[in-house]
């Protein structure tokens, strides 16, 4: 680099304005506001809500959705509700096979269940799976 290209100031100005644009201009212009990121709970949450309703989609008018849980026996759980708690936990919860209430709370990376269709109770109508509301805090589904 020589004399010239160290005494050679046009482009400064034009550097220097900006600066100073950007120093007087509202915050949200120079840095836009950050895009909300959606809880990993409710990311997987909504895509599991997605898979079971295309599983029910193929049921007969005597099944309904069970899931299966390799990590937690043989019993299958009729499910009633799906949700999420906080950022990180998502919620199966249902009936088991011999009518105990069953919950499930599970971290969003260990999320794996064998969707089932199983047999309507005698005498009941088939549970179809709905998801009208979004559970954010508290308890899932209750």
């Amino acid at each position: 680099m020589g004399p010239k290209e160290l005494t050679d100031l046009t482009n400064l100005g034009t550097g220097l304005e900006r600066l100073r644009r950007m120093a007087s201009a509202p915050p949200e212009t120079v840095f836009p506001p950050p895009t909300p990121i959606p809880a990993p709970a409710k990311v997987v949450m909504h895509a599991l809500w997605d898979q079971i309703l295309r599983f029910q989609g193929r049921l007969s008018d005597c099944q309904e959705v069970g899931v299966a849980l390799a990590t937690f026996g043989n019993d299958v759980i009729h499910l009633e509700g799906v949700g999420c708690h906080g950022h990180h936990l998502v919620i199966l919860h249902g009936k088991t096979t011999s009518g105990a209430p069953a919950r499930l709370v599970l971290h969003h990376t260990q999320v794996q269940v064998l969707l089932l269709a199983v047999q309507v109770e005698e005498g009941k109508e088939p549970r179809r799976i709905g998801f009208a509301s979004d559970v954010s805090g508290g308890s899932a589904n209750e």
